[in-house]
């Protein structure tokens, strides 16, 4: 009897640590794909900045010399 116990008590303890092992697996997935995005996102908000300064740029009074001297 103490032995079906004891191999019920180890068999549960794996079993835990395999869904521990799973739930962290599946959290550094996560982790990973959150750090993606916001990689992405900064890479984004970059473009989106420059794009802005450059389009400000050309419709500043200081652009208007350029854009006559251009054509």
């Amino acid at each position: 009897m103490a032995a079906v116990v004891m191999l019920d008590r180890i068999q549960r303890r794996r079993l835990l640590k395999q869904a521990h092992d799973k739930a962290k697996d599946r959290e550094l997935a996560q982790a990973k794909e959150i750090e993606k995005a916001y990689t992405e996102l900064r890479s984004t908000q970059v473009q989106l900045i420059q794009s802005e300064k450059l389009a400000s740029l050309g419709n500043s009074p200081q652009a208007l010399p350029m854009k006559f001297k251009t054509r």
